[in-house]
C-alpha cells in the first residue's frame, strides 16, 4: 500500500511539473510576443551583477519588463526547489529604466553553483518561472575560480563526478579548455611530481617523457621564453631583463647606475674595513649572461650596467681587491651550462658550489676536497609553471657529502631565526659550527641566491652555514653598519643579482 502511495505521489508531482512547464511556455510565449513589439530579448531583460556575503545575489530588471507596469518577481531556483524570492522596486540611479533587485539565497556554495548552472535565476509571473536572468560577465571569473577550488578539494571519484556534471552543463569545449585542463592534470598528478621530486634517479629518461615544443615560445605573461636545450629565460617583468641586454651604447641611464654602484662598492670597504672585517662583493649574472648561445635571439652580454661596472672596477685597485666576478668563476667552469637551473632563474647545487670557491680562493681559504657531483635529483623552478599550467621539470645534480653532512647535522645549530609573516625581505638567521673546515664568521646580506638554509645545496646559504664555523645571513639588500658592529664577523659578504643593478641600495 506504501510503496502504491509513493508511485501516486510521483505520478502526481510529475504531472504537476508538466503542467507548471505547459504554463510557464504558454506564459513566456504572450510576453515574448510583447517584448519583440518593444525591441526586447530575453538577454537584456536583466542581469545578475553581483554576490555579496557568500550568499547574497544583487542585479537588475528592466522597469517597463511588464506592460501593465506589475511589480518584477524574481527567484532563484535549484531545479525545481525555490531558493530565494525577492521583488524589484528600487529605480536605479544610474539608469532610471532599471529596477535593482537582492535577493538572499539558501546555498553554500552559491558561486560554484551559478557556474555550474545547478541554481538559477529567474523572472516569475503568478510564481512561474518565465525566462532565466542571465549572470554577469564580471562575475563568471570569481565563480569559475570558486567552483575550480572546490573541484581540486574534492576526492578523485568525486571530482570525476564533478567534471561529468559540469560538462552537461556547460558543454565539453569549456571542460577541454587548456587552462581547466592544465589545471586538472597537475591535481590528478600531484602525488607523481611529488614523487619525482623526493627520489633519486639514477635514469631520469625512464621517470619522464619528452616533449617538444617550439623554441622562442613565450609565456602568457611575456616574462619568460624557452630558449635551447630546455632552458627557460627570465626575459621580461619588472626588472626590464632582456633591454639591459639590448640598450644602445650611448644610453646615459646604465652609466649613472653604474656609477651610484662603485660609489657604494667604496662606501662599503672602507666603512667594513674600518670595523676590522674584510668586505667581499658578489653580483651573480642572469642566465643570460651565463648561457646566451642557448637564448633565442642575438644577445649582448653581459648586460649593460654588469658590463660597466666591471670595466669601471679596473684601475680602481681598492675596490677591484673586494670584487668576486661570478661571470667569470661561472664561465670558465668545465660543465657552464650546468651552473644554471633549466627550469628556474637561480644557479644550481653545482653553480652554487663554483660561487663559493670563488669566495674561499678570493680570500685565500681552504677548499679542501671537491665534491663530487654525482647525484641526479629531479626539480621544477620558479619559471616552470609559466608556460602549461603544469610544471616543467629538469634533472639537477648535487654532491655526496655524507661526512660533511653528517657533521652538520650532530654539531651544527641554528642560533637566531626571524621570518617575517608573508614575506621573505627582512628573514635573518645565524648558524654556529663548530666542527665547520673554517674557523670563521661570515656575513652575509643577499637574496633567494642564499636563502634560509634549509637543506637545498642550490642555495649559498648551505655552502656557508657548512663551511664556516659562523654563519649570520639577511635577506635584504641595504648593509647595516651596527650590525655589522654588535655581529663582529671576520667576513661581510654583499650579494646581489645582475637584474637587480637597476636600483642601488643606499648603504
Amino acid at each position: 500500500m506504501n510503496g502504491l502511495k509513493a508511485v501516486v505521489r510521483r505520478f502526481s508531482k510529475i504531472a504537476s511539473r508538466r503542467r507548471i512547464m505547459r504554463a510557464s511556455s504558454e506564459t513566456f510565449a504572450r510576453h515574448y510576443r510583447a517584448w519583440l513589439l518593444q525591441g526586447i530579448t530575453p538577454g537584456d531583460i536583466g542581469e545578475i551583477t553581483g554576490a555579496w556575503n557568500s550568499n547574497d545575489l544583487t542585479g537588475w530588471i528592466r522597469a517597463d519588463i511588464w506592460t501593465d507596469r506589475s511589480t518584477p518577481v524574481i527567484g532563484v531556483f535549484k531545479g525545481d526547489q525555490l531558493l530565494g524570492l525577492t521583488i524589484a522596486v528600487e529605480p536605479d540611479k544610474t539608469d532610471l529604466g532599471r529596477l535593482r533587485f537582492g535577493v538572499r539565497v539558501d546555498s553554500r556554495q552559491m558561486l560554484q553553483d551559478l557556474a555550474t548552472g545547478r541554481i538559477s535565476v529567474h523572472l516569475l509571473r503568478g510564481r512561474i518561472p518565465i525566462v532565466q536572468i542571465p549572470m554577469s560577465p564580471s562575475l563568471l571569473v570569481p565563480s569559475a575560480l570558486g567552483f575550480l577550488q572546490t573541484l581540486l578539494d574534492l576526492p578523485a571519484e568525486q571530482n570525476f563526478t564533478a567534471l561529468q556534471q559540469l560538462s552537461s552543463t556547460v558543454g565539453d569545449s569549456w571542460t577541454s579548455h587548456p587552462s581547466f585542463s592544465a589545471m586538472l592534470t597537475m591535481h590528478n598528478a600531484d602525488e607523481l611530481f611529488r614523487k619525482l621530486e623526493r627520489d633519486k634517479h639514477s635514469d631520469p629518461d625512464r621517470a619522464t617523457t619528452p616533449l617538444l615544443v617550439p623554441v622562442g615560445t613565450w609565456s602568457g605573461d611575456r616574462t619568460a621564453i624557452l630558449g635551447q636545450d630546455g632552458h627557460i629565460f627570465l626575459a621580461g617583468g619588472s626588472n626590464r631583463l632582456l633591454e639591459e641586454h639590448q640598450r644602445e651604447e650611448g644610453d646615459p641611464r646604465p652609466r649613472a647606475f653604474a656609477d651610484q654602484w662603485l660609489n657604494l662598492m667604496r662606501r662599503r670597504c672602507s666603512r667594513v674595513e674600518a670595523s676590522g672585517a674584510r668586505y667581499v662583493q658578489l653580483i651573480i649574472p642572469d642566465k643570460l649572461t651565463v648561457l646566451p648561445e642557448h637564448f633565442p635571439r642575438s644577445i649582448r652580454t653581459p648586460g649593460t650596467m654588469l658590463r660597466l661596472i666591471e670595466a669601471g672596477l679596473q684601475g680602481d685597485t681598492r675596490i677591484e681587491e673586494n670584487y668576486v666576478s661570478v661571470r667569470h668563476a661561472l664561465g670558465a667552469a668545465p660543465n657552464r651550462a650546468a651552473t644554471v637551473l633549466k627550469t628556474d632563474s637561480h644557479l644550481s647545487a653545482y653553480g652554487c658550489w663554483i660561487t663559493f670557491r670563488a669566495v674561499l680562493e678570493h680570500l685565500s681559504l681552504p677548499i679542501g676536497q671537491p665534491p663530487e657531483f654525482n647525484t641526479i635529483r629531479m626539480g621544477s623552478g620558479d619559471l616552470a609553471m609559466r608556460f602549461f599550467g603544469i610544471p616543467i621539470v629538469d634533472t639537477r645534480l648535487h654532491a655526496d657529502l655524507p661526512v660533511l653532512d653528517a657533521e652538520f647535522r650532530s654539531h651544527g645549530a641554528r642560533i637566531f631565526h626571524e621570518h617575517p609573516s608573508g614575506r621573505h625581505v627582512g628573514s635573518a638567521e645565524s648558524w654556529f659550527n663548530p666542527r665547520a673546515p673554517i674557523a670563521a664568521t661570515v656575513l652575509v646580506i643577499g637574496n633567494s641566491y642564499c636563502g634560509l638554509e634549509n637543506g637545498q645545496q642550490g642555495q649559498l646559504s648551505w655552502w656557508f652555514a657548512r663551511w664556516f664555523r659562523t654563519y649570520h645571513f639577511v635577506w635584504q639588500s641595504h648593509l647595516p653598519l651596527s650590525l655589522v658592529e654588535k655581529l663582529k664577523p671576520d667576513i661581510v659578504v654583499c650579494q646581489t643579482v645582475e637584474r637587480f643593478l637597476i636600483e642601488s641600495p643606499h648603504s
